[in-house]
């Protein structure tokens, strides 16, 4: 196991699970409502349980597939 992916993996998650509890934060004051918790809740579980549950399965997939999409999404956003 290469430990800088592990780290890099570890470091991306906390980012994107801080991010989401901040925006949730942010909304839940601003309305004063507990729904945007459970929005984030929500899209945390949507991300984290199809990653669980099939991920040992993505290393099944071609590298060159794995690649295009990659290549596709970061062209998407970075447009």
């Amino acid at each position: 196991m290469d430990l800088s992916v592990l780290f890099a993996a570890f470091g991306i998650t906390t980012l994107e699970l801080s991010e989401a509890a901040a925006i949730s934060i942010v909304i839940a004051s601003a309305y004063k409502s507990i729904i945007p918790y459970l929005y984030a809740m929500g899209g945390v579980l949507l991300i984290f349980l199809p990653t669980f549950l099939v991920g040992r399965y993505i290393v099944l997939l071609p590298i060159d597939l794995v690649k295009a999409i990659s290549a596709v999404i970061l062209a998407y956003f970075g447009y």
